[in-house]
């Protein structure tokens, strides 16, 4: 038997988005790792109201409609996401943490608020 010494506790690997009380939307290191996130600048929100999905589409265009520059850091990515939130009428008066996943079919990352 070969054993590997883990050395990460503490550290998730488990890609996360956040929604915070400011409103802002927040990304941790392992979905920008495992999304590659620093290649992109921009995000565009979708939301599917019958099913409570948001949806995240990464894009380097800054033409394109309805964009939110991300601010990346080491170990998080956010952006302001109150006016989508408002919209929707989706609460952000505590801090919410939801499990990421790829949507294959809409090429896109989401998040299921139920």
């Amino acid at each position: 038997m070969t054993f590997e010494k883990f050395i990460f506790s503490g550290i998730s690997f488990r890609p996360k988005v956040s929604i915070r009380k400011s409103g802002m939307f927040g990304f941790n290191n392992a979905l920008i790792k495992k999304y590659k996130l620093k290649n992109y600048k921009y995000v565009v929100l979708y939301f599917d109201a019958e099913k409570k999905i948001v949806g995240f589409k990464f894009t380097n265009d800054d033409n394109e409609e309805g964009i939110y520059k991300l601010s990346i850091g080491e170990k998080s990515a956010s952006f302001s996401g109150k006016s989508f939130l408002d919209y929707y009428g989706i609460n952000f008066n505590s801090i919410k943490r939801y499990d990421a996943e790829w949507d294959n079919k809409n090429e896109m990352l989401i998040i299921k608020l139920k």
